[in-house]
């Protein structure tokens, strides 16, 4: 059975993370760049921009993993 805990995002000051960079989000999950990016573009999931820098709002990746077929 597949069950994915939910990892410590805290920070050494006690805040919990509200958004991870994209290469964050391939560590958390295991997916592929192109595939984060492809769920971007199909509006799967959401992103925000900073710059050049596209950031992924942590609980969105959390609801859009969640989401997906256990099988």
């Amino acid at each position: 059975m597949n069950t994915m805990t939910e990892p410590d995002t805290s920070a050494d000051n006690g805040l919990h993370l509200i958004s991870v960079s994209v290469e964050k989000a391939m560590q958390l999950t295991g997916i592929s760049r192109r595939e984060l990016y492809r769920q971007i573009q199909k509006g799967n999931l959401a992103k925000r921009k900073l710059g050049k820098r596209t950031l992924i709002p942590y609980q969105g990746l959390l609801s859009f993993i969640q989401g997906l077929p256990t099988e």
